[in-house]
């Protein structure tokens, strides 16, 4: 076997080695952060919170997505302490500053969507 097949085989052995390290290196995963996501079903209810119950930490971000095209929708509990408005096929953030159990409604569509619950600890 000639030195240059030697020097290459060499080479390539390194070059997958340093690979095969790379590949065993623990990856990072950055979890998603909790979401309500509001959807026009046209159904009974026409509008939906999903997930209707969805645990949250204080003061942690909270995604709110409309993906309604027609209309605003908000996330408003019901004892008024926090309340977001949504655009049409947008997201905004919400935040929650105390521990509680929050029943929740769209302001502008009371009855017209599913019953829903943010827990907050």
């Amino acid at each position: 076997m000639s030195a240059r097949t030697k020097l290459s085989i060499a080479v390539s052995a390194i070059a997958a080695i340093a690979g095969l390290s790379y590949i065993a290196q623990p990856v990072s995963a950055q979890q998603a952060g909790p979401t309500i996501t509001i959807d026009n079903t046209g159904g009974d209810p026409p509008y939906t919170f999903t997930p209707a119950a969805l645990d949250a930490k204080v003061g942690q971000a909270i995604t709110v997505t409309n993906n309604d095209s027609n209309g605003v929708h908000s996330v408003t509990a019901q004892d008024r302490s926090f309340s977001v408005d949504v655009p049409p096929k947008s997201s905004v953030t919400l935040t929650v500053k105390k521990a509680g159990s929050y029943p929740y409604i769209c302001q502008y569509h009371t009855d017209a969507h599913n019953k829903a619950t943010l827990n907050v600890s």
